[in-house]
């Protein structure tokens, strides 16, 4: 009994939820008269250097950056901790130095 109360409000919340979020994501965009804006054009080809992304497992691009290394701020190159896991962060606003 308790099984069923619980699948049952599950599934309500669940319904309400989904509607909730649709409600809200279909008026996204779309201009004064309902319809969708048009998209921005595309860029032309060569317009911009494109820098290929490393999928998993394929070697990183190096690079050097200053970082905050113990009380210090170091310059450090990625190339450094080759063959080593590391983790980056990049979150500028958060961990700026003033």
């Amino acid at each position: 009994m308790i099984l069923r109360k619980f699948i049952l409000v599950s599934v309500l919340a669940l319904f309400f939820a989904t509607s909730a979020q649709t409600q809200v994501l279909g008026s996204c965009g779309s201009g004064a008269e309902g319809k969708m804006p048009p998209p921005p054009p595309k860029e032309q080809a060569g317009s911009q250097a494109v820098q290929p992304v490393p999928l998993p497992g394929q070697q990183a691009i190096d690079f050097e950056l200053p970082a905050v290394v113990g009380n210090e701020i170091k310059n450090i190159k990625l190339s450094d901790y080759k063959g080593k896991w590391r983790v980056l962060c990049f979150f500028p606003a958060a961990f700026t130095f003033v």
